[in-house]
């Protein structure tokens, strides 16, 4: 059978492949080989639920006994009495020593760990197939394939490794505008944070030298994010807005040294029958630190907020606020600056207080609005949205900085 997509995992980064097939909501297989190993991953709908290795290490038995659910003279006692056609898990079960809920567990966990595994792999091939034909044994996963790509990142412990997957410490990055991708993603408070300081405008180096993160585990995370979409490449020209999610829904050519045709989206169709609420194994598969939604930083912590605007040519920026004022005008020296003809040089002015921010019109010429009514002062609440001359941002409570 034709792939529709194969390639060199030298050229084409695991990473890379996976946020494609999730962005794109492919159903199929993916079939991973490397110096005599391989990995089988299956996907529905863009979602891993399955994978299969011939790695030893990576064998249910073996992560029984590393998981201390069966010590070597039982593993070897499952081993004796497996039947031809059995299951390891299933002959456990058997003999009683190990519960069926323990075994759906342990084959969950071993799904991840194929996958982690294969995201340290620098070279190999893959191979996809746009048919998914699922063993009939396979117990399936449901877990965001983002929380699976940013667990992978975590576990990248080597400082040149990082520096490949990020070469250029000069780039700037942005916060995608997601919001519905930051609500079901699971991150560390640590994460969080550095997830928000990417405002759009300052370089990575820059963020490195402001951070009290130690540089491997900065770059950690920023590919973690960037892999994710969680962050995307800032353009130089606030009028390119042609971000990786637009290109997406446009067609897109196969990769250098690749064949094999890349489908659009637009050209993938899914039927409802080949989907099925799962439960959710997000906190079984991903590290217990990493488990905070976007909805619980802000539950547990005291507010660090910015601003997120949308000046007339259309373009997201973004403003962490985190000093004691700030004024906001068409003014050079203005700290957050608009080129709007209806917004005064020294339009209105925002200050830290005990509960949060406030806003202050500073007897602009065409006022200043909250929730479309004119305010001379007012305290923010998270969600306001805020209108001066034709420019709109709304005031996020994001996490805390202590």
């Amino acid at each position: 059978m034709q792939p529709s997509l194969q390639g060199s995992l030298k050229s084409f980064r695991l990473f890379d492949l996976l946020t494609f097939l999730s962005l794109c909501k492919k159903t199929g297989t993916l079939m991973l080989a490397r110096n005599g190993s391989s990995a089988t991953a299956y996907f529905r709908a863009g979602e891993l639920v399955f994978a299969s290795t011939d790695q030893e290490r990576l064998r249910i038995g073996t992560i029984m006994r590393e998981r201390e659910l069966l010590d070597a003279s039982q593993a070897a006692r499952v081993a004796e009495g497996q039947a031809s056609d059995e299951r390891f898990g299933a002959s456990a079960v058997r003999l009683g020593l190990v519960s069926d809920d323990q075994v759906r567990a342990v084959l969950k966990v071993q799904v991840s760990e194929i996958i982690y595994d294969a995201l340290t792999w620098s070279e190999g091939d893959f191979l996809f197939h746009d048919p998914m034909e699922l063993p009939d044994w396979a117990v399936t996963i449901a877990v965001d394939l983002t929380n699976l790509i940013m667990e992978g990142a975590r576990r990248i412990d080597e400082w040149e490794q990082c520096l490949q997957l990020l070469p250029d410490d000069q780039v700037v990055f942005r916060v995608a505008d997601d919001p519905e991708l930051q609500e079901r993603i699971s991150l560390s408070l640590d994460e969080w944070k550095v997830l928000f300081r990417f405002d759009g405008h300052k370089n990575l180096k820059q963020i490195l030298e402001e951070s009290a993160e130690q540089p491997l585990d900065l770059y950690r995370v920023v590919y973690g994010l960037l892999a994710s979409n969680l962050i995307e490449e800032a353009p130089a020209d606030p009028s390119t807005r042609n971000t990786l999610r637009q290109q997406m829904s446009e067609p897109i050519p196969s990769p250098a040294g690749h064949t094999g045709k890349i489908m659009s989206p637009a050209a993938i169709e899914i039927s409802d029958e080949e989907w099925k609420e799962l439960e959710d194994d997000t906190r079984l598969l991903v590290s217990g630190e990493a488990t905070l939604s976007r909805r619980d930083v802000k539950r547990m912590t005291t507010s660090t907020p910015r601003l997120r605007a949308i000046p007339p040519d259309g373009e997201a920026r973004f403003f962490p606020l985190d000093g004691a004022a700030y004024v906001i005008g068409r003014s050079s020296d203005a700290a957050i600056r608009f080129n709007d003809t209806g917004v005064s040089a020294r339009h209105a002015k925002l200050t830290r207080e005990r509960d949060g921010y406030a806003i202050e019109d500073l007897n602009s010429r065409n006022g200043t609005f909250v929730n479309d009514v004119a305010v001379e002062r007012r305290l923010l609440r998270d969600g306001d949205e805020i209108r001066v001359g034709r420019v709109v941002m709304q005031y996020q409570v994001l996490y805390s900085v202590d």
